[in-house]
């Protein structure tokens, strides 16, 4: 199984991949949507992906918008994993299609779980966190 993650912060970008490896899962990091987007083409796709919000020039919400937009890649399901908690952020989210919501900061077996259940259900089950 291959999980994208997007993130702007190499600390979390790290941290989520080295959780990810550990539990058998191949990686692809990039710290922007077109990053991303970039990498979803020349990959022809990722089994999952793991995008946080707050990014610069493009957010989170602007990949999961890309991805509904286009056939190839509506498919591939989104776990976001942001510090916004906020009710309007997470509902927007789930609104623009995410599987699950994540917020950071947030214990590594609560990331592989959601992980693995977003990739063993193929249509995984939407849990809100709210701090």
């Amino acid at each position: 199984m291959n999980v994208l993650i997007v993130d702007d912060d190499p600390r979390i970008l790290e941290f989520a991949a080295d959780a990810l490896r550990a539990d058998g899962l191949s990686v692809q990091k990039t710290m922007s949507v077109a990053e991303a987007i970039e990498c979803l083409q020349r990959q022809g796709g990722a089994d999952l992906i793991l995008c946080d919000i707050m990014m610069p020039n493009q957010s989170g919400f602007e990949l999961q918008k890309y991805l509904t937009n286009n056939l190839r890649f509506s498919e591939i399901p989104v776990i976001i994993l942001s510090a916004r908690a906020d009710a309007l952020t997470v509902a927007t989210g789930i609104r623009l299609g995410a599987r699950d919501y994540i917020v950071k900061p947030y214990k590594t077996e609560i990331l592989l779980g959601k992980v693995r259940q977003v990739l063993e259900s193929g249509k995984g089950v939407v849990l809100v966190a709210l701090a």
